[in-house]
């Protein structure tokens, strides 16, 4: 997969492995630390350089995302000593009976820029934190802007993300979506709504949004109510199917002649599919 990658999108089709170019002085490279990566991509004029470190499982994908975290420790180790250190990739594949599933994570280099604000390095894998209160203001407000890009509040989202000074890409403009609101046996949920034709003329409507009395207080900017009515729901929603020990309840129904599968997440969010025959 890191093969497929680096030849076919990053003009990067070669590869060495570093235990071999640590040996062959054409390749002016030092390792630092005990681990190193696995590999060294390049092209043939060596105008294009990238550090990877492969991982892979089958046991699940909560493994091959702590694969990512060992893998970002690693790169770093490797270090050019005629030029900058190019970038570095850490690919984790995970297989699985329902597929195969690829992570491409980017760590931060030395020569990325910093804001001398928000951290400082102390170490060759170690940062500290300068101000614990901003950073934890501003990874709440990036959470809660994922919540509300879930529900269709792009709008509200991109001011939270704004207001954590995090750098964003250039993207697509932002259009304003109609958010809907439907009600069910977890509770009332306001979103956005699409509906999807089929081949053999079905109806498949999908609805994703946010608890209502969650949303507002996301929309408030109120950390302690947000808190409180992501309490009431997660309760609710395990009474819901007699199970205190579930995060998710998932439901199967059938409401007017068709068949509608609702998942009610711990953050308050709900995804529904509704199939209505023709």
């Amino acid at each position: 997969m890191a093969a497929m990658l680096l030849g076919q999108y990053l003009d990067a089709p070669l590869p060495v492995d570093v235990s071999v170019a640590m040996s062959d002085p054409a390749w002016p490279i030092v390792q630092q630390h005990d681990a190193s990566p696995d590999y060294i991509f390049f092209n043939s004029s060596q105008t294009s350089l990238f550090i990877v470190e492969c991982k892979g499982t089958q046991t699940s994908r909560s493994n091959a995302l702590d694969q990512l975290r060992r893998g970002s420790e690693q790169v770093p180790s490797l270090t050019f000593t005629d030029r900058p250190n190019p970038p570095s990739l850490v690919v984790a594949t995970y297989l699985s009976q329902d597929g195969t599933r690829v992570f491409v994570v980017d760590p931060p280099g030395d020569d990325d820029p910093e804001d001398p604000r928000e951290y400082e390095r102390t170490s060759q894998r170690d940062w500290r934190v300068r101000d614990s209160v901003d950073f934890g203001r501003a990874t709440r407000l990036i959470s809660e802007a994922k919540l509300l890009t879930f529900a269709g509040a792009t709008q509200m989202a991109t001011s939270k993300v704004e207001r954590a000074r995090t750098r964003s890409r250039v993207g697509p403009t932002i259009l304003p979506r109609e958010l809907t609101t439907t009600e069910n046996e977890f509770g009332t949920f306001r979103g956005m709504r699409q509906s999807v034709g089929t081949q053999d003329r079905f109806n498949v409507e999908i609805f994703q949004g946010l608890n209502v009395d969650v949303f507002d207080a996301l929309v408030a900017e109120e950390p302690a109510r947000t808190d409180e009515q992501l309490q009431r729901f997660r309760a609710r929603a395990r009474a819901t199917r007699g199970d205190p020990t579930q995060e998710q309840p998932v439901n199967n129904v059938r409401e007017h002649g068709g068949i509608v599968v609702r998942s009610a997440g711990p953050d308050g969010s709900l995804f529904q599919i509704r199939v209505v025959p023709p």
